[in-house]
């Protein structure tokens, strides 16, 4: 025991002088905890580090243009949960990903509603954007009995009676109920408005119907999934997949190949970077032959990964094939110009990986590979377009579930933004990394 003291204090000793150490093991979980309670709180419905419960994108389009139309569209504009805004083109964007929902009021549907019909709408989906779409339905389902149930009145009221399968005596005696009691619904309503449709329906009601599931379709809302896998048993499954392989090929690349970058530092630790130098192979044709080191160590870890995906999850690899590599060789590109960076500016083996292990896993985050982006603040999403990670991700996401070229095609957009972003940052990090190595070496060529 009389050595335990003095053991004990040597490595705290050590611990506290080593300020890479002490910086990783203290700061890191407050940085990550910061970043995850950010994105997470809104989900769970906070405020998110000062930002709001983000809003889900609607798209309508509206081809009757009378004011039972319009009254819908303002009645969803007023829901809390919706940000809706006019389209012309709603499948379009919705393939495309640029929106996760699009509702098309067909023509003929203000003439209908004051038939006291229930008029059909479309709802397109982005199946990958399961959360959002819980939202939709949700919101969806108010805004559309406001405006129905005020207009259609009891015979509205009857259609839906028959979707819910009464029986064709019990139809007669409730229409009778419906016309002398109707004064008291649109009480209801009023009372619901007022409310700003924050309250759920009891459990149990409507024949123990499911709110978000039945409710949409009872208010003749028929459900279309045009994004993606969509005509697949089990359309989210693909985008599941999608995102999961994307999100380990972006990850497991940055830590694999800034740690492969690191190299240059073993190489000055050994003494054998002054013996480079020297030779006539000096100066930056060693910095340059990491990098394509660097970047053919990638290139193989990212074409082992989609090879398994595809033989063992069905990842639709072959038809991509093309759009798969070019981002692939693109994001190694930027991943090896970073992993040169980190390597010119840390001084030892041990501050790259603390260093870079804290970038890395924020980067992660805010780029997408954790969660998907859609449940976090706009302001979080921002800045996530300031990472390698959300380019990819949107890469990689667009050609594997989308199906998107390199090129615009027929009702889809292509990823060439994407894959030149991701150039552009292989560029600027490859600079960097040279200006850091003359800097630090003091070399020319």
């Amino acid at each position: 025991m009389q050595a335990f003291l003095p053991l004990l204090g040597k490595d705290l000793r050590l611990f506290f002088r080593d300020r890479t150490a002490l910086a990783f093991t203290l700061l890191l979980p407050i940085l990550l905890a910061s970043v995850m309670g950010s994105a997470m709180s809104s989900m769970m419905g906070g405020g998110g580090g000062g930002g709001s419960v983000p809003k889900v994108s609607l798209l309508v389009q509206d081809l009757d243009g009378t004011p039972e139309s319009l009254a819908l569209f303002e009645a969803l504009g007023e829901a809390d949960g919706l940000r809706v805004s006019l389209s012309e083109d709603a499948r379009r964007s919705v393939r495309n990903g640029d929106a996760p929902a699009g509702l098309i009021i067909p023509a003929g549907y203000g003439e209908l509603l004051a038939a006291g019909e229930v008029p059909e709408t479309r709802l397109l989906r982005d199946s990958s954007a399961s959360i959002s779409q819980q939202v939709i339905s949700g919101n969806l389902v108010f805004a559309l009995g406001k405006v129905q149930l005020r207009t259609g009145g009891p015979a509205l009221m009857t259609s839906m009676l028959k979707e819910l399968g009464f029986a064709g005596s019990g139809l007669a005696m409730a229409d009778t109920i419906l016309a002398s009691t109707w004064t008291q619904m649109e009480d209801l309503t009023v009372d619901l408005e007022e409310s700003g449709g924050s309250e759920a329906p009891a459990e149990g009601v409507a024949l123990g119907m499911d709110f978000l599931t039945d409710g949409p379709s009872l208010l003749g809302v028929v459900t279309e999934d045009v994004a993606g896998d969509s005509k697949g048993k089990q359309p989210g499954k693909g985008a599941g997949v999608s995102h999961a392989f994307a999100a380990m090929a972006v990850m497991m690349l940055m830590f694999n190949l800034v740690a492969a970058g690191g190299g240059l530092l073993d190489e000055e630790a050994s003494g054998s970077m002054l013996r480079l130098r020297l030779s006539p192979a000096g100066g930056l044709a060693l910095l340059f032959a990491k990098f394509s080191y660097v970047f053919l160590v990638g290139m193989m870890q990212l074409v082992v990964l989609f090879l398994f995906g595809w033989l063992v999850f069905g990842l639709p690899l072959p038809p991509h094939a093309l759009a798969v590599s070019i981002v692939s060789i693109a994001l190694c590109l930027a991943v090896a110009g970073m992993g040169m960076v980190f390597a010119t500016a840390c001084r030892s083996r041990k501050q790259l990986e603390g260093v870079s292990t804290v970038v890395i896993l924020i980067m992660s985050a805010m780029g997408g590979a954790w969660f998907p982006r859609e449940i976090t603040p706009e302001w979080f999403r921002t800045l996530g377009n300031f990472t390698v990670t959300a380019w990819a991700m949107d890469a990689y996401h667009g050609a594997l579930w989308y199906g998107k070229e390199l090129w615009p095609t027929a009702g889809l957009d292509g990823i060439g933004v994407q894959v030149l972003v991701l150039l552009g940052f292989a560029v600027a990090f490859t600079a960097i990394s040279v200006s850091l190595f003359r800097r630090r070496y003091g070399t020319a060529g």
